[in-house]
């Protein structure tokens, strides 16, 4: 299956953004467990202290 895949760049200080659009064959195969450490709520301050 082939879909588009979109990375976005956002430079808040200068105002500019980068836009990029690309074809992918399929979707990534990830665990539970990965996604979990990736978008952990609790983390994201994690380094701020």
């Amino acid at each position: 299956m082939v879909r588009f895949l979109g990375v976005t760049g956002i430079d808040v200080q200068n105002q500019r953004a980068t836009l990029i659009t690309l074809l992918g064959m399929d979707y990534p195969q990830v665990t539970v467990e990965e996604v979990e450490k990736l978008y952990n709520l609790n983390r994201l301050t994690e380094g701020r202290r």
